[in-house]
């Protein structure tokens, strides 16, 4: 359904017609969609789409927010596993996945979700079009560079932060964003990552450092006040 929920709020239950209404009917039943596409990159594990044969709204293939239409007709996948792997799972817009993808119906963090195993979503992956776009800025000698980059937890815990999620923020600080002078990141986690409770930060930082520098970046320096 392409409307969210009714103007009477709770009075009136149409599956057919409101999505909540429809989400509620299926919740903790299986389903089975056919091909899906992203409509957003991948966020704590969870990715939103669409059936494929929607109308493509933005370039890369996403859907628009329209003051009467709240896009009622999104399906959002919560990808079962270890959830650290599932964040490292790239997924942007205009990704898709073939079906069928079967899963069961849940509520959580005020969405309902399909949950699915991750598995099978990596198995139906196709890559899409989409292409993250670099910063026009160059880099000179009389200018100063300066640019912010959240890190999202990494640490220096291969646990919790993979190899391949240090080469891609080395990769976006290196290629997309022309290596700036200065980055001030933000979620850095201390070195053994969230389960300890040491605040030093500084292998977390040399473990950056080094990629960038294996990515073919300059050898930064880094400054920090750890938190008492």
């Amino acid at each position: 359904p392409q409307q969210i929920a009714s103007p009477q709020h709770f009075s009136v239950f149409k599956p057919d017609t409101y999505a909540v209404d429809f989400w509620e009917a299926l919740e903790g039943m299986r389903v089975e969609f056919g091909d899906v596409r992203s409509v957003g990159p991948q966020d704590h594990g969870e990715v939103f789409t669409v059936l494929n044969q929607n109308r493509r709204e933005t370039k890369n293939g996403g859907i628009l927010l329209k003051p009467d239409n709240a896009n009622g007709q999104r399906i959002a996948f919560k990808m079962n596993d270890d959830n650290k792997r599932a964040q490292d799972f790239n997924i942007v817009t205009g990704d898709r996945f073939k079906g069928p993808l079967i899963g069961y119906v849940n509520y959580g963090f005020q969405n309902y979700k399909v949950n699915i195993d991750l598995k099978e979503m990596q198995q139906a992956y196709v890559k899409g079009k989409a292409q993250p776009k670099g910063t026009t800025l160059k880099p000179s000698e009389n200018k100063l560079t300066v640019a912010s980059y959240n890190l999202e937890n990494f640490s220096n815990d291969v646990k919790s932060s993979s190899d391949d999620k240090a080469q891609k923020l080395a990769n976006g600080i290196v290629s997309h964003m022309k290596q700036p002078d200065i980055v001030g990141v933000t979620e850095v986690q201390d070195n053994n990552g969230p389960n300890k409770g040491s605040s030093d930060a500084s292998a977390s930082y040399k473990r950056l450092i080094q990629a960038i520098k294996d990515a073919g970046g300059p050898t930064y320096r880094y400054v920090n006040i750890d938190p008492e």
